[in-house]
């Protein structure tokens, strides 16, 4: 079957080109006539519980919404300087105010995470300084330093098991960990 179209394809190659353009052209123009629809509720069924459901959502308000607020500079260098930095935060408490604002999220989310652990204080507490270290911590590049975990090798140990080997005065060491390092995020033990 295949073999036939080809051989009409190979015949008549401008009348293939010509109704592959037609079509393109018929479909091209109905294109703008398309609706797209992301509502949920253009694809439920049209029911009681349906419309109970949509009842519920329209009353106690269970539609969530995004807003974005971006940020820019007018008087500082950067938008993540700690003053800026507070300016932000505080219009992200103030938006935590209002009852409709279910959750906020922004690079003072992060910062006041890291604040806590690293200092024990939120956000609001921290001075200048401490914001400094918490952003440098958050937006610099981690380094992959060697860590080393004893401070000197273990010594070894005398040999605790006695294992029967064929050999007259051989011993068997168990596993003895002189020390341990970490390498990229990754631990490695020296034996």
């Amino acid at each position: 079957m295949l073999g036939l179209w080809g051989v009409f394809i190979e015949k008549h190659p401008w009348l293939v080109v010509t109704i592959v353009l037609i079509i393109t052209i018929g479909f091209s123009i109905l294109l703008p006539n398309i609706q797209l629809k992301t509502d949920f509720s253009d694809f439920s069924p049209e029911d009681e519980l349906v419309r109970a459901n949509n009842r519920v959502m329209r009353n106690f308000g269970l539609f969530k919404q995004l807003v974005l607020i971006v940020a820019d500079t007018d008087q500082s260098d950067s938008v993540i300087s700690p003053e800026s930095l507070r300016e932000q935060y505080a219009i992200q408490q103030a938006l935590l105010k209002i009852p409709e604002v279910n959750s906020t999220i922004s690079i003072t989310t992060f910062i006041d995470a890291i604040c806590q652990i690293e200092f024990g204080q939120p956000f609001g507490n921290c001075t200048d300084s401490q914001l400094q270290i918490a952003i440098d911590d958050l937006l610099r590049n981690p380094s992959y330093d060697t860590l080393t975990l004893l401070e000197n090798d273990d010594e070894n140990e005398p040999i605790d098991f006695q294992k029967f080997t064929f050999l007259p005065g051989k011993q068997i060491n168990s596993l003895d960990i002189k020390n341990g390092y970490i390498i990229n995020g990754i631990g490695y033990p020296l034996l």
